[in-house]
């Protein structure tokens, strides 16, 4: 109440031991304040202010200063879509993309503010990009990223932060011979409220590196999607540029809606009774 009194509305409450945006409220107005504390608050929560904007997450290797490896990239929807039903998706940015060098530059300063291990080490950052201009800190972790973001890398530039990451924690020499330089987008197809019928694996598209489905998933009941990252199905894409990354993943998630059987869930209809 405190923390609502001095910045205002809207607010975000979070969990500060979670993962996944799991637990993640935005609250917007007087209403949901008020829904927020009839339902009652956990002891491990934490106020934030609510930023406006697009967020990115750039992904590599650092040490001493330098970073040996940068991709950044947008989220498409955001990590919050999954409590609307939406996908999560997310495409790399074009090098001639005006928040490249930014991004980066940006990274770079709070990456070196920070005590690191005095040896190559993965990263894992998000940011935003507000409404005037500003770019600001979200978080960043000394891990790598989650979603398919270790294999997009990977077919993007031929290096597998994870494997480098361990190779350099276990005091070996790190491999950063990049074998190829293309743009990757990837996307997490959440389940819907029902019982999961069928999948039909025969994507139609050249340009899908990789899809997995879990076939022990079929005939599951579902409530929805529980994280950000809770998914029926995870693809990776390729594209020459981010606008047809970003196209290909639209695409792609109307072609599961139409190819994605499910047994929707229906309330039961009371009859002979009325309530107050």
């Amino acid at each position: 109440m405190e923390f609502k009194k001095k910045h205002g509305l809207p607010i975000v409450i979070k969990p500060v031991d979670s993962a996944a945006s799991v637990g993640v409220k935005i609250v917007r107005d007087e209403t949901d304040f008020e829904r927020l504390l009839a339902n009652g608050l956990d002891k491990n929560l934490e106020a934030e202010c609510f930023v406006d904007g697009d967020m990115y997450h750039i992904d590599g290797l650092y040490e001493n200063n330098k970073i040996l490896l940068y991709s950044p990239s947008r989220y498409i929807n955001g990590c919050l879509a999954f409590q609307d039903n939406n996908y999560l998706g997310s495409v790399m940015l074009d090098k001639e993309d005006l928040l490249y060098e930014r991004l980066q530059q940006t990274l770079l300063t709070v990456l070196n503010a920070l005590p690191v291990p005095d040896h190559p080490i993965a990263f894992h950052a998000e940011f935003f990009h507000t409404g005037n201009d500003q770019i600001l800190l979200c978080e960043v972790a000394c891990r790598v990223g989650g979603g398919e973001i270790n294999e997009g890398v990977k077919y993007a530039t031929g290096i597998d932060i994870l494997q480098e990451s361990i190779r350099s924690q276990c005091g070996q020499t790190i491999k950063l011979n990049q074998t190829s330089n293309r743009l990757t987008g990837w996307m997490l197809v959440p389940p819907q409220n029902g019982k999961l019928l069928s999948v039909n694996a025969n994507l139609p598209f050249e340009w899908v590196l990789k899809c997995t489905i879990k076939e022990e998933n079929i005939g599951k009941t579902f409530n929805g999607a529980e994280s950000s990252v809770d998914a029926i199905a995870s693809l990776l894409i390729y594209g020459d540029s981010q606008t047809e990354i970003e196209n290909r993943l639209h695409m792609l998630y109307l072609w599961f809606q139409e190819n994605t059987v499910w047994e929707y869930r229906t309330e039961p209809v009371i009859i002979g009774h009325t309530h107050e």
